[in-house]
C-alpha cells in the first residue's frame, strides 16, 4: 500500500515478469511504475532491446492504466489502456502482468480512454509555457494522462534537447493536478526542488529542461477547451506543441532551436576530437604494452632455459655425488672388514705372547739348580 497523502491514491501495485530469466514478481508500494533497461526504474529489464523507458504503468482506485512510452498508433500518437487482472504486455522478451496490491481489484476494468482528448473533468487545469522568462502561450489540459516530451508519442511537445521524448506524465483528476517524472535526463523539479511525484499547486511551477510549466487557474470554458483542442497535435517540426505563440516567438525559438543543434554539434565534434585522441593514445599504449609483452616473453624463455640446463647439471652432479657416496660407502665396509681381520690378529698375537711369557716365567721359576 502507498503512504497515503503522497499520491493520489494509497493504492500500490504488484507486477509479475516473465522473461529470459525465469518468473519474478514485485511489490510497489507507490500508486505507479516505470518500467524499461533505465537503472532507476520501478522494473528493470535487461537486454539490447529493451528501451530505457518502454511503459508507464498508472494506478487509481478503478484498477491499472497502461502508457506506451515508445510505440505508437496509426497516426502516431500514444497508445495505452486500461489492464485487466492477467492481461500481459509484451515488452520484446518479456511478459508483464500487473495488479493492484489489494484483493478488490475490478475483473472488468473501465473502458474510457485517460489518453484521449476531453476525458478529463471541468474544470481543466490552463498551464503557461515559458522558456528562458519568456512566455510561449498557455494550454489547457484536457486529458487526464498527458504525456509531455520533445516529440512523439508525447502528447504535448516541448522542442529542445534539453527535454527527453518522454519526460513527465501529468495527471488530473478531482481538480488536483499532479507530475510524475519519467525518468528524464534533466528530470522535472517543482519550484527548486527535484521531484519524482508531486501534486503541482495553482500558481506554482515546473521545470521541465529550458522550459517552465506553470499552473495558472482552472476553466471549464468550452470555447476556451475547443480553442485549445485546436493545437493538442502540432507537428514536431514546430517547436513547442502551443497555439498561441506569435510568429516573432515561433522565429526566436526556431533561432534558440538552431543554436542548441550547433552547441551540440560543436559539443559532439569535440567530443568526437577527443575520442580520436584517446584512440591515438589507446593505439600507441598497446604497441608500448605488446613490446613490452615480447620483450617479457622473450627474457621469460631465456630465463626459463636457463633454469632447465642448471636443472640438468645439478641432475649430473647429484648423480656423481651419488657414485661417490656408493664408493665411499663401499670403501669404509671394506676398512672396517680389514680393521676387524687386524684386530682378531693382534688378539690372536696377544694371547700368544702371553702364553710364552707365561712359560717363560714357569722356566725362570724352575732355575739352573732344579
Amino acid at each position: 500500500m502507498a503512504e497515503s497523502g503522497l499520491y493520489w491514491c494509497d493504492k500500490g501495485l504488484v507486477v509479475s515478469v516473465d522473461g529470459p530469466g525465469g518468473p519474478s514478481f514485485a511489490t510497489i508500494r507507490k500508486p505507479f511504475a516505470r518500467i524499461g533497461s533505465h537503472e532507476g526504474s520501478e522494473i528493470v529489464l535487461s537486454g539490447q532491446d529493451v528501451p530505457r523507458r518502454c511503459v508507464y504503468l498508472h494506478g487509481t482506485d478503478e484498477g491499472i492504466f497502461w502508457v506506451g512510452l515508445r510505440a505508437t498508433d496509426a497516426d502516431g500518437y500514444v497508445m495505452g489502456g486500461w489492464l485487466a487482472v492477467g492481461q500481459p504486455l509484451n515488452v520484446g522478451p518479456y511478459r508483464i502482468t500487473a495488479r493492484l496490491a489489494t484483493a478488490n481489484n475490478a475483473s472488468v476494468p473501465p473502458s474510457d480512454n485517460w489518453l484521449a482528448k476531453g476525458s478529463a473533468e471541468p474544470p481543466f487545469p490552463v498551464v503557461m509555457i515559458s522558456a528562458q522568462g519568456r512566455s510561449l502561450g498557455q494550454r489547457m489540459l484536457t486529458r487526464r494522462l498527458t504525456v509531455v516530451g520533445r516529440r512523439k508519442p508525447a502528447t504535448m511537445g516541448l522542442s529542445s534537447l534539453s527535454v527527453s521524448v518522454c519526460h513527465c506524465i501529468l495527471y488530473y483528476a478531482d481538480s488536483q493536478l499532479w507530475v510524475v517524472d519519467l525518468l528524464a535526463k534533466n528530470g522535472v523539479a517543482l519550484g527548486q526542488r527535484r521531484v519524482e511525484a508531486a501534486r503541482v499547486p495553482v500558481g506554482s511551477s515546473l521545470k521541465l529542461g529550458v522550459f517552465e510549466l506553470t499552473y495558472l487557474s482552472q476553466s471549464d470554458s468550452v470555447e476556451t477547451q475547443q480553442a485549445m483542442d485546436k493545437v493538442q497535435h502540432i507537428p514536431s517540426s514546430s517547436g513547442v506543441d502551443l497555439g498561441k505563440a506569435d510568429s516573432a516567438e515561433l522565429a526566436e525559438l526556431q533561432r534558440q532551436r538552431e543554436m542548441e543543434w550547433h552547441r551540440r554539434w560543436s559539443q559532439l565534434e569535440a567530443e568526437h576530437a577527443s575520442l580520436m585522441e584517446q584512440k591515438d593514445e589507446f593505439s600507441r599504449q598497446r604497441k608500448a604494452w605488446e613490446a613490452e609483452r615480447s620483450r617479457l616473453q622473450i627474457e621469460l624463455s631465456q630465463e626459463t632455459a636457463r633454469l632447465q640446463e642448471r636443472i640438468r647439471q645439478f641432475e649430473t652432479e647429484r648423480e656423481v655425488f651419488r657414485a661417490q657416496q656408493q664408493f665411499w660407502e663401499r670403501e669404509r665396509e671394506r676398512m672396517e672388514r680389514e680393521l676387524a681381520e687386524r684386530r682378531a690378529q693382534l688378539d690372536e698375537e696377544a694371547k700368544r705372547l702371553k702364553a710364552e711369557e707365561e712359560q717363560l716365567r714357569k722356566l725362570q721359576g724352575q732355575g739352573p739348580g732344579a
